[in-house]
């Protein structure tokens, strides 16, 4: 090695040796931070005319928290105890964050919302409206609500009513600056969705009708509903009327009154009914409007349309077999319209088997026989004026004595008829036994209910066995249930002397009681491969303490059975194998 290698050696041991002793700095990321606020949003979400409780001026507190999902500490919860409601958490670190805000009244948790995945950015600060899911914080809640309108309209009275409840409001009336005011109060009503009618009249309460308008109004246990949720989707302390919505869109009738029968009673918002006129009746109606302005017209089966007053007896009309009123009305506004229609079915009447049995014909020309009284002997006529009798109404001979009318020993139901309506021969106390066409579609409950004298039942295939349609027959010792129905329906044999029951393989579900306090049965037969569910709750369908031996069930099925709810509570002990 040369001296000046050797030189150069130790310069470089040297140099490491300082390296060694002064390291270079390390580096550290810096933390890139960014601020997130919160806010409440306006509880307008209920849709347009909607009353609801504006809680930003019921609340006292939201608590708001954040968690990140990246790892970096969670900062403390954070408070507002006034509106406007907006909380601004500051140095959060850019990511991903999840948000959780809860709301409090009188510091109880009524309120929460959440947001999860939000993502922080370098760029601008972030900000997050939410919309909080409420829970009532008592059992009622109430509604506060005010209606404004010009002086200049002459209105001197209002009313609301809540028309589930029949609640009713008449609030005093003030005016300031050119505007009436009326304030609705409703207490104690409990959670829930009503309607709001609000009644305005000119010259007090007796007087003139110059509006009704209807509000949906959200009520939550423990607040008060005093906001209404505008066209816009916002939130207004009042509704305010304009001078031309008292000539609205009302078209509706507050009253329609026929000279006939209606099978249902009337209401401004149901637009189709069914009349009923006997023999050849006349029919005259009147209409009445529900504000002043409506413009009424009517029509009969299609024809042109005659202006009729509110109020006014129409002219009579000859109703033929089917007829078919329109009631139109036109709102004050000229331009919203509705139709009432009601579909008169004409009752004839016609001596026969010694009484009078009174009919109904449809537009296809199909009968209903709706009643038959002080009939020595009744057989079913298959067809009536050329029409085929194709369905026996409900209670058409119900509970219908001696005096009244005597059954035939055997009752046979043509093969024109597909139904037999509700209670249609109930309490027929002389009937032994029914012949059913194969035409048959349904069966109304209790049709035969109580008709003590009825030995034996074969029913056609698929029609399903409605509630009470055989109960307390105590004398129906013989029944045949073919293939086809899937319903037994509750208390159907209650009572009957049956020994054994068949049940067939399409039947899927067994009411409660349905051979309930048959005292005699033994075996019951099931052929269905999954057991019918049964009732939980009331009476199980076979009495299991009186002479019950055996309820027989296919080879396969014996442990479905045993273990099928209901079943193995019940009747665990008696269920076998059949053989089938």
């Amino acid at each position: 090695m040369t001296a000046r290698a050797g030189v150069r050696r130790s310069l470089l041991l040297v140099a490491a040796v300082a390296l060694a002793a002064c390291p270079l700095p390390v580096r550290i990321p810096t933390v890139r931070t960014q601020s997130l606020t919160v806010s409440l949003s306006s509880p307008g979400g209920a849709g347009a005319r909607t009353v609801v409780p504006d809680y930003t001026n019921q609340i006292d507190e939201i608590e708001v928290d954040l968690h990140s999902n990246d790892g970096y500490p969670d900062p403390a919860a954070s408070y507002c105890h006034a509106a406007p409601w907006q909380v601004t958490v500051t140095d959060l670190p850019v990511g991903s964050w999840n948000l959780h805000v809860v709301a409090r009244k009188g510091g109880v948790d009524v309120a929460t919302a959440d947001d999860n995945g939000l993502t922080l950015t370098t760029g601008a600060p972030l900000s997050v409206p939410i919309t909080l899911t409420f829970t009532a914080a008592a059992a009622t809640g109430s509604v506060l609500f005010t209606v404004r309108f010009p002086d200049t309209v002459g209105i001197d009275w209002v009313q609301g009513v809540i028309e589930e409840t029949l609640n009713t409001s008449t609030p005093p009336l003030s005016s300031v600056g050119g505007y009436t005011s009326g304030t609705f109060q409703f207490d104690s009503l409990p959670t829930g969705t009503y309607s709001l009618a609000m009644t305005f009249r000119r010259g007090g309460s007796g007087g003139t009708s110059a509006g009704i308008f209807r509000e949906k109004v959200v009520v939550l246990g423990g607040f008060q509903s005093s906001g209404w949720v505008n066209g816009s989707g916002g939130l207004d302390t009042e509704r305010t009327f304009a001078p031309n919505d008292f000539l609205e869109s009302n078209a509706s009738l507050s009253g329609l009154v026929v000279s006939s029968t209606f099978t249902s009673g009337f209401s401004s918002a149901t637009y189709s009914y069914v009349g009923t006129a006997t023999g050849n009746a006349t029919v005259t109606f009147t209409a009445t409007a529900s504000i002043s302005g409506e413009y009424i017209q009517y029509g009969w089966d299609g024809a042109a349309l005659t202006e009729i007053g509110s109020g006014v007896v129409s002219l009579a009309h000859s109703i033929g077999d089917t007829n078919v009123l329109q009631v139109h009305v036109t709102a004050p506004d000229r331009q919203t319209t509705h139709d009432y229609t009601v579909t008169f079915a004409r009752l004839n009447s016609m001596a026969y088997g010694g009484g009078t049995l009174t009919y109904e014909v449809d537009a296809s020309g199909n009968v209903t026989i709706d009643s038959a009284a002080e009939i020595a002997d009744l057989n079913v006529p298959a067809a009536i004026g050329g029409h085929p009798v194709t369905a026996l109404a409900q209670n058409m001979c119900g509970y219908q004595d001696a005096s009244d009318i005597a059954l035939p020993i055997t009752l046979v139901i043509p093969d024109s008829v597909t139904s037999i309506g509700r209670s249609a021969f109930e309490g027929c106390a002389g009937l032994t036994s029914v012949v059913f066409p194969a035409s048959l579609a349904s069966l109304g409950p209790r049709a035969f209910c109580s008709c003590t004298s009825l030995g034996s039942v074969s029913l056609p295939p698929g029609v399903d066995i409605p509630d009470g349609c055989f109960m307390l027959c105590s004398n129906i010792s013989s029944l045949t249930i073919p293939d086809g129905l899937t319903y037994i329906g509750s208390n159907s044999f209650l009572w009957a002397s049956l020994t054994s029951v068949t049940i067939p393989s399409s039947v899927t579900m067994i009411g409660w009681g349905a051979f309930r306090s048959c005292l005699s049965l033994t075996t019951v037969n099931i052929h269905a491969v999954n057991p019918p569910t049964l009732d939980a709750v009331n009476p199980p369908p076979f009495d299991s303490d009186f002479a019950l031996t055996a309820i027989n069930v296919p080879t396969a099925s014996v442990a479905a059975y045993k273990t099928a709810p209901v079943w193995v509570s019940n009747y665990a002990a008696k269920i076998q194998d059949g053989g089938w």
